[in-house]
């Protein structure tokens, strides 16, 4: 039973998750948006969990990973990608190096066609301290030579999640692009409301932020309860455990999540 059930027992701890962010890599995301950023906006938003999630790349992962450690947030790397179909999904993975690898396979997919940096955005990865360490060529935002199923079995291989994104939006998702969601071995399905205007079916559903700017950080979100882990304080409001992307994962498998999506 899902842990927020009526008449189900609270669990002794929820954490919470925004696992759709990008970052000044995306050129539709603000240059304000450094991993030192959006960690810090993480923790002020209360989340334990966050993820940057750029357009085909994720070259600002080690720069993230550095930043969360020192917020005391968990980590999680991630590109939104956009496949042949012009499906966006999130590939969300526990190590950068995982990431960084889809990372290339995505880029060597990509059509060559140059980004415009004063028509469409910079595309910039940057250290810890926010120094520019390069610019990326390629427009990121272009669809990937990849296909769905492709795609679903390169983030196998490298032991990440499969979700595609924002499944209820009338553009590059599974339901503008393809008219339904098909049957496929998905990790979950993220949702922009509750209930969501298409039919997912018995799919887990998870809701996140897709931030481009820091105010975006954590305003939609995903709760899920880790019962492995002992009763503490969540990491950015004090000492106690802190959940990874096992459990997570494990939490996503038995239903144990909860999207959180504010009314407008």
């Amino acid at each position: 039973m899902p842990f927020w059930a009526a008449g189900a027992e609270p669990p002794p701890m929820r954490y919470a998750a925004d696992l759709h962010i990008h970052s000044c890599l995306s050129p539709c995301g603000e240059l304000s948006m450094s991993p030192r950023e959006i960690a810090r906006r993480a923790r002020a938003a209360g989340l334990d969990m966050a993820a940057v999630t750029d357009h085909n790349s994720a070259l600002n992962a080690p720069a993230f990973a550095a930043a969360c450690a020192g917020e005391g947030i968990t980590p999680v790397f991630g590109i939104e990608v956009t496949t042949r179909e012009e499906v966006h999904v999130l590939a969300l993975f526990e190590k950068p190096d995982e990431a960084l690898e889809l990372g290339r396979i995505i880029y060597a997919a990509l059509p060559p066609i140059m980004n415009d940096p004063e028509k469409f955005g910079d595309q910039v990865y940057v250290d810890l301290d926010e120094n520019i360490i390069g610019e990326v060529d390629k427009f990121l935002v272009s669809a990937a030579d990849i296909s769905l199923d492709e795609l679903a079995e390169y983030i196998r291989g490298l032991n990440g999640l499969f979700i595609p994104a924002h499944v209820d939006r009338p553009s590059f998702s599974l339901s503008s692009q393809l008219g339904f969601i098909p049957p496929m071995a998905y990790s979950a399905l993220e949702v922009t409301a509750i209930p969501p205007s298409v039919d997912t079916g018995a799919c887990v559903l998870v809701a996140n932020s897709d931030a481009h700017h820091p105010d975006g950080v954590g305003r939609r979100r995903t709760f899920f309860s880790a019962p492995d882990l002992a009763p503490g304080t969540t990491p950015g409001r004090g000492p106690g455990p802190r959940p990874g992307f096992a459990d997570y994962r494990r939490a996503l498998l038995e239903g144990r999540v909860k999207p959180e999506i504010p009314r407008r």
